[in-house]
């Protein structure tokens, strides 16, 4: 073996050692983003749990204490909010499995999610229970 294809050698193991380390600095790499990505998924999941337990607390409190018009004008317009969240979303982009999703268990609402408008808007007012 001469010298130049000696040299020629270690370049190749250099060059295999190189791509290797750079293989598994991806892998690892890519692991800790999508378990970084995992926890701020749970996180946002534990925030939309919580302030839909909220929500429904407060329907339940209205209706014990007899407060039935408030609370079907409470939820309402948390109906209309979820509904113009998904036509926000539903007029963007989602992956075929979100749309099947939605389609399978209520066919009629994306055509309806394409003209939705809110009937609200940003305000409303909150009649107050006078009762229990």
């Amino acid at each position: 073996m001469n010298l130049n294809q000696g040299v020629v050698k270690w370049l190749i193991a250099c060059v295999i050692l190189a791509a290797a380390a750079f293989a598994a600095g991806e892998s690892m790499g890519q692991r800790k983003i999508l378990s970084a990505m995992n926890v701020q998924l749970d996180s946002v999941q534990t925030s939309l749990a919580f302030n839909r337990l909220v929500e429904e607390r407060a329907w339940k409190s209205l209706l014990t204490r007899g407060c039935v018009d408030q609370a079907v004008k409470a939820i309402d317009v948390a109906e209309d909010m979820e509904l113009e969240l998904l036509a926000g979303f539903f007029n963007g982009t989602l992956d075929a499995s979100a749309i099947k999703y939605v389609s399978d268990r209520d066919p009629l609402l994306i055509g309806q999610l394409k003209t939705f408008k809110s009937k609200y808007g940003r305000s409303w007012l909150e009649e107050e229970c006078k009762q229990g």
